[in-house]
């Protein structure tokens, strides 16, 4: 993959993690952009604990996922190594744990082989007490093995995986507490409005960057995924003041392309519905 399409390939996946803490499907979707920047065919996000593994990958069938959640992942070599690895760290199959112990273990002979997989990367999102978050992709037999300069593209987006899952287990979190499933309910349906959504993340960006009115609207738009052009058809304006308007809202809040400015605009959509779902008033309407 090109360079340039590989860097905006690793944007599309940092976009799709942040828009999944309030969307699975998103989720998925960077889940699937991960794989594929990889040039792999399966990608996932496992939690190891005490109590054994839980885990959320794409492009595994349902029979492997079961029998390594029921069995194989206490054999599973490459993930031993990643348990022992730092917070943050991200390495391929070879450099993690030697090849002759990989392919002498049940995991490989019984599970990988069989359904196709023949190596594998991955790296620590999070560890807390007897907890472990790890995330990984897998090639299928016959395929260029990962190498370094995969770990450093990896390494480019995992922190960001990190930081979507903790801001995703701190609403659940939240939504659990004192209100139980009816305060879960609140934080699905009880999401501001379209409008009041688009006021409410425009008045946050006029506050905490000192953008005008005018530049909150354009910094809103970016984030929904519209070009200048489109905002400038949309709000009235020339396509002259748009772009003007949107090189103050880059130093403003310091960001350098649209893609890392949607990003702040998605984290702010979650950081309100958070609030708006923990809220006093959210919780009085059950």
């Amino acid at each position: 993959m090109p360079i340039d399409a590989r860097m905006r390939a690793v944007f599309d996946v940092v976009d799709h993690a942040y828009a999944g803490v309030l969307d699975r499907g998103r989720w998925h979707d960077a889940l699937r952009g991960f794989a594929a920047l990889l040039d792999a065919r399966a990608a996932g996000v496992r939690v190891e604990s005490r109590c054994g593994v839980e885990q959320d990958w794409v492009g595994l069938e349902p029979t492997f996922d079961q029998a390594y959640v029921a069995h194989y992942w206490r054999d599973d070599p490459w993930a031993t190594k990643i348990w022992d690895a730092p917070v943050g760290a991200f390495a391929h199959g070879d450099a993690l744990c030697e090849r002759a112990l990989v392919e002498a273990s049940v995991f490989h002979n019984e599970l990988a082989l069989p359904s196709g997989f023949d190596d594998l990367a991955g790296g620590i999102l999070e560890r807390a007490a007897g907890r472990t978050v790890s995330i990984g992709v897998m090639k299928g037999a016959g395929a260029r093995r990962f190498d370094a300069d995969d770990d450093a593209v990896a390494a480019l987006i995992t922190p960001h995986f990190a930081r979507a899952l903790a801001l995703r287990d701190r609403m659940t979190a939240l939504a659990s507490v004192a209100e139980g499933a009816a305060l879960r309910e609140n934080a699905i349906t009880s999401r501001p409005s379209t409008r009041e959504l688009t006021e409410r993340v425009e008045e946050r960006l006029k506050t905490r960057y000192a953008l005008t009115s005018a530049e909150a609207r354009v910094a809103f738009r970016i984030g929904g995924g519209l070009s200048p052009k489109e905002i400038a058809a949309e709000l009235g304006s020339s396509w002259y003041t748009v772009r003007a308007q949107l090189r103050h809202v880059f130093m403003k809040t310091d960001r350098r392309s649209q893609s890392s400015l949607a990003r702040l605009v998605t984290l702010l959509e979650a950081e309100l519905a958070l609030e708006n779902a923990t809220s006093p008033s959210a919780s009085s309407r059950h």
